[in-house]
């Protein structure tokens, strides 16, 4: 589990399967693929591709909007 503000929000799914992921609240389809500490979440609609890796204990989330390229970036403590 990792904290975002004073709410907690935990994630699990198996490698190469697809699964609703909790990004800020907004629940997004994803296929999810890589390893442990270096995972790749590609949207199901093909409008965003997100990385969630461990680094130094935090979680460092990024998810990409597809089109536009724009990318916002998410650094969680672990609870």
């Amino acid at each position: 589990n990792f904290l975002a503000g004073s709410q907690a929000i935990s994630n699990s799914a198996e490698f190469g399967a697809e699964s609703d992921y909790n990004f800020l609240g907004n629940i997004i389809k994803c296929k999810i693929e890589g390893s442990d500490g270096d995972v790749t979440l590609n949207t199901v609609s093909g409008w965003a591709t997100a990385t969630v890796k461990l680094v130094d204990g935090k979680l460092i989330e990024t998810i990409t909007h597809n089109e536009s390229g724009t990318s916002m970036k998410n650094v969680w403590e672990r609870a």
